[in-house]
């Protein structure tokens, strides 16, 4: 079986600070790169995480991808508090060392 080189990545994600901007629900992304895309990348959240007016940093290994030119962020919009309003999300791979902010405000 073969297996893609994984590289440490950082992502820093931004809630916007509208009110109940927050979420409970689980987050994840999938980066999509010239060479492919990653798999689920799925955030691993303490109970205070993705607030409101707050930015969250995670470290996650990625499956070697290229260079990026999209990222999906999604959540399951389970438990009582799933609604979220995403501000930006920035990130930078450990290879490149470059960090790059992709801005979202939707």
């Amino acid at each position: 079986m073969f297996f893609l080189p994984a590289t440490p990545w950082y992502i820093w994600v931004y809630t916007s600070d509208l009110r109940g901007a927050g979420t409970d629900a689980e987050v994840k992304l999938v980066l999509y790169g010239h060479d492919g895309k990653s798999d689920d990348i799925k955030l691993k959240s303490k109970s205070d995480t993705f607030e409101a007016g707050k930015c969250d940093e995670f470290k996650v290994d990625v499956t070697e991808v290229g260079k990026p030119y999209k990222l999906r962020v999604s959540h399951d919009n389970a438990k009582a508090f799933a609604a979220w309003h995403l501000d930006q999300v920035s990130h930078r791979d450990k290879k490149e060392g470059k960090q790059k902010i992709m801005i979202l405000n939707l």
